[in-house]
């Protein structure tokens, strides 16, 4: 599935596949032909060179039409450190190459559905016990039924946000709940949301650099030691359309 690594603190397996294969060329005379279907490069999907690009990032380069224009309104920030002109060259392209959809809930499990939606339980801040009990009830149920309705849904960064704009305002309280309260569950769950979108889309945008880094890496790799291994060795990426299914 994954290309050999090329790890940078230990001795790669790609390196060592080299010097394998040039070892059975020259003892056995035979070349080795290796397949791969995903480039892991350094570190695969753990690399670590796009932490840094955080929703804000993105949608300070979004706003903005060239880096000279994104370097002064990330200075201008309270909180944002300008990155480089090469790596936000890369987000503005994936920005504009219009196709970014994503699923919200992908490995997301019981305990992080509920915790993206913490911050509704402040409703209850100084409410009676009797009333903290009915909002937990109701929030509970708001959220689940989100899960069940929104989580599964693959669309834009846009079509997500309406999403959650819109739930909430057909989304039925039980009639214990104050309408005061209910508008606040509203707000709050919109806020939520837009965080966990917000945050999602981040998430797939450094996913994609990372994919299209680990692939520079391979193939500059691979076109390297073809020019001295040529002869016993051919490694290559295995396309879908390569692969026969047996009758």
């Amino acid at each position: 599935m994954n290309s050999p690594c090329l790890t940078r603190d230990v001795a790669p397996c790609m390196i060592h596949l080299v010097q394998k294969a040039h070892q059975w060329w020259s003892v056995y005379g035979v070349r080795t032909h290796v397949g791969f279907m995903r480039c892991w490069g350094f570190r695969g999907t753990k690399e670590t060179l796009f932490r840094d690009v955080d929703y804000s990032q993105v949608d300070c380069i979004k706003k903005t039409k060239d880096h000279e224009d994104y370097v002064k309104a990330a200075s201008a920030g309270t909180h944002l450190i300008p990155l480089s002109k090469n790596l936000t060259a890369a987000v503005k392209n994936l920005l504009t190459s219009g196709n970014l959809t994503f699923l919200l809930q992908t490995v997301l499990q019981e305990h992080d559905w509920r915790s993206i939606f913490k911050k509704m339980h402040n409703v209850s801040e100084s409410k009676s016990e009797e009333d903290k009990a009915i909002l937990t009830l109701e929030v509970n149920a708001v959220t689940e039924a989100a899960k069940a309705l929104l989580s599964d849904k693959i669309g834009s960064f846009e079509e997500h946000l309406e999403n959650g704009k819109e739930f909430p305002l057909h989304h039925t309280f039980g009639s214990q709940l104050s309408a005061d309260l209910q508008v606040e569950l509203r707000r709050m769950f919109q806020q939520c949301w837009t965080e966990l979108v917000q945050n999602k889309y981040a998430e797939l945008i450094r996913g994609r650099l990372t994919e299209d880094f680990n692939q520079c890496v391979v193939e500059l790799f691979i076109n390297d030691a073809a020019k001295f291994s040529s002869k016993f060795l051919h490694i290559g990426r295995i396309q879908m359309s390569e692969l026969q299914v047996p009758q």
